[in-house]
C-alpha cells in the first residue's frame, strides 16, 4: 500500500499492512488537518476506505434465533391446519405457557443504560481514530440509536405490546384448531369448563389475562375457592437437593465456563472487539449488553432492524445462541440428573386431569386447563417428558457437530414457548383414548407414537415409574403434587397470588 500525503513535498510512504497505513492517517489528520487529506490510494489504484464484514442494514434474511429471548413469532407453528383426526373427538387441552415478550429484569436494564456510552466509544473509534470495520449504514444505524424510553426500572419484566399480541393471537389459533373444545357462546365460558393457571408477578398474570382475552372476547369468570400451592410450578426452588447440585453449584455450569474458554468464543470477542475499534478485547458484560439489546429490541419490533444486531456476524450470533442452550441444557435440562425429576409434579398433574377422561365421560371436567410458568418451569417440564432429548450431550466442546441439536432454546423456550397436550376419544375399542403434544404449536414427533398421535395407555405405561417416584417425597416437597388453581377473578383483577420466580 501507499499513502500519498499533500505536503511540501509529497510524502510516499510504503506500508505493510491495514493497521499501520490506519495509524498513518490518523497521524496525518493530526498534523495537517482532515481537509488537506486529499488523497489516499492503495496499490491497485483504489481509494483507501475502512474495510468492513458485511453490512447487517442490507441484510434480507437475517439470523433470527436469539435462544430465549426469540420473539415467538419467528419460530411457531401457526401454519398448521386445524386439527382433525378422523374417528376421534378432543375431550381436553392441557397447556403451559412462558410468558410474552418482556422487558429485562432490573438488572439487565440496568447493564443496557449503559450502552449509549459504548456506542459513542464506537463512533468515535470509526470516525476520528479510523479503528473498526462496521459498514456505513451499520454506524450510522448505531449513532441514531435510542435507548427506549419505555424501559424503566418500573417496567421491569413487564408485558410489551408485542408480548400481548403474542398471546392473543396464540389463544385464537387455538380457538381455530380446536373448535370441539372453544364453543363461541359465552354462556359455556365458566370454571367448571376453563381452568387457569398462574405464579404471581405482573409477567405471568399478565400474560394469562391477554392470553384469556383471545380466548373469549366476553366473559366472566367466577372465583375458584382452591389451595394454592408454589411448588406445583416450581417445585426446584424449595428443592435442597437441587439448589445444592445445580443452582448453587458452579460445576453445574462447567460446560458453560469451558465453551466461554474455547477457541470460538475467544475468537469472537476478539473479531467484535476489533469489528467496533478497539485494540483490546471488550469485556464479558459489554458483550452480554450489545447481545441483549439487539435480541430484545428484535422481540419487540419485529420488523425493525436493532443497531445492535450489527455488532455480530451471523456465525458469532450463532455461538452466542449455543451459549444460551449450555446454560438452560445444565440448569433446567438433561445436563444434571436432578433435573429431570424437578418436572415431575406437573407431569403428574396433566396425567390426573386425563385420567379423568379415560372412560370417555367428560362432562364433569374443564375442557381446557392452562398455566402461564416461568421458562425454567416449562424446560424442566420438558426434560421430564424426554421432549428435544438429544443422543449426545451438549458439550462446550461439540459446538460444531450439534448444529441440528434438538435442545435448542431459541425454538423450545423463546417468548410466548408453549406446550400443549390434547387428549382425544377415538372410535377404536381396544384402544380409544389418544394424545398429541405440541410445542410452539408444532406436532411433537414422539418416540413410539403415530405421526404424533400416541397411545394413551402406553403413555402411562412408559411414565409408570416416573409417576410413582413423584409420590417418594423427593425433595421433602409433599404437598408438591396438589392440583393449584388461582382464582380467576383475583389475576383479572391484579390481586396477590403466588410470589415465586424461576427464570
Amino acid at each position: 500500500m501507499v499513502i500519498y500525503l499533500p505536503t511540501a513535498t509529497t510524502l510516499v510512504v510504503t506500508l505493510l499492512g491495514e493497521d499501520t497505513i490506519i495509524e498513518y492517517i490518523r497521524r496525518a489528520k493530526m498534523l495537517i488537518g482532515l481537509k488537506e487529506l486529499i488523497l489516499i490510494s492503495l496499490t491497485f489504484g483504489q481509494a483507501i476506505s475502512r474495510s468492513t464484514d458485511y453490512c447487517y442494514a442490507e441484510n434480507d434474511q437475517p439470523y433470527l434465533k436469539f435462544g430465549t429471548k426469540t420473539a415467538y413469532t419467528f419460530i411457531h407453528g401457526a401454519k398448521r391446519p386445524a386439527q382433525n383426526i378422523p374417528g376421534c373427538k378432543p375431550l381436553q387441552i392441557w397447556m403451559l405457557t412462558r410468558p410474552g415478550t418482556l422487558y429485562p429484569d432490573a438488572e439487565t436494564i440496568s447493564k443496557l443504560k449503559a450502552l449509549p456510552k459504548l456506542r459513542d466509544q464506537i463512533t468515535y473509534n470509526h470516525d476520528t481514530l479510523g479503528y473498526g470495520h462496521l459498514c456505513d449504514l451499520d454506524l450510522e444505524n448505531l449513532r441514531i440509536w435510542r435507548i427506549d424510553s419505555a424501559m424503566t426500572m418500573e417496567k421491569a419484566e413487564n408485558l410489551v405490546p408485542q408480548g400481548t399480541e403474542d398471546l392473543v393471537l396464540l389463544a385464537r389459533r387455538l380457538k381455530t384448531h380446536l373448535p370441539e373444545l372453544f364453543p363461541p357462546t359465552v354462556s359455556d365460558v365458566s370454571e367448571r369448563n376453563y381452568k387457569f393457571r398462574s405464579t404471581a408477578g405482573e409477567k405471568t398474570s399478565s400474560s394469562l389475562k391477554a392470553f384469556m382475552s383471545g380466548l373469549f372476547d366476553q366473559w366472566q369468570m367466577p372465583p375458584t375457592e382452591a389451595p394454592m400451592n408454589n411448588t406445583q410450578f416450581a417445585s426446584h426452588l424449595t428443592c435442597p437437593e437441587w439448589r445444592d447440585e445445580v443452582s448453587n453449584n458452579p460445576e453445574a455450569m462447567i460446560e458453560v465456563t469451558r465453551f466461554k474458554s474455547s477457541p470460538e468464543y475467544q475468537n469472537l470477542l476478539t473479531n467484535v472487539s476489533r469489528r467496533l475499534g478497539f485494540r483490546n478485547n471488550i469485556t464479558e458484560a459489554s458483550l452480554n449488553a450489545m447481545y441483549d439489546m439487539c435480541r430484545y429490541e428484535k422481540a419487540w419490533t419485529l420488523d425493525a432492524i436493532s443497531a445492535w444486531c450489527a455488532v455480530f456476524s451471523l456465525e458469532e450470533l450463532k455461538i452466542l445462541e449455543y451459549r444460551d442452550d449450555l446454560t438452560e441444557y445444565y440448569k433446567y435440562g438433561y445436563g444434571n440428573k436432578v433435573n429431570l425429576r424437578m418436572g415431575c409434579s406437573l407431569l403428574q398433574d396433566m396425567f390426573r386431569q386425563f385420567k379423568k377422561l379415560e372412560s370417555g365421560d367428560n362432562a364433569s371436567e374443564p375442557k381446557g386447563v392452562f398455566s402461564v410458568v416461568e421458562l425454567g418451569t416449562l424446560e424442566l417440564f420438558i426434560a421430564a417428558m424426554r421432549f428435544a432429548e438429544d443422543s449426545t450431550p451438549l458439550l462446550a466442546s461439540n459446538y460444531q457437530s450439534m448444529s441440528k441439536r434438538l435442545w435448542r432454546t431459541s425454538e423450545i423456550g423463546s417468548f410466548a414457548a408453549n406446550i400443549q397436550a390434547v387428549f382425544y376419544r377415538c372410535d377404536v375399542p381396544e384402544d380409544p383414548n389418544k394424545v398429541i403434544f405440541y410445542m410452539g404449536e408444532k406436532p411433537v414427533p414422539y418416540t413410539g407414537c403415530k405421526v404424533g398421535l400416541c397411545d394413551w395407555d402406553d403413555l402411562k405405561s412408559r411414565f409408570a415409574k416416573t409417576l410413582s417416584d413423584c409420590e417418594s417425597n423427593f425433595c421433602n416437597a409433599n404437598s408438591a403434587f396438589s392440583s393449584l388453581v388461582v382464582p380467576t377473578v383475583l389475576l383479572w383483577l391484579g390481586l396477590p397470588a403466588l410470589a415465586l420466580s424461576s427464570h
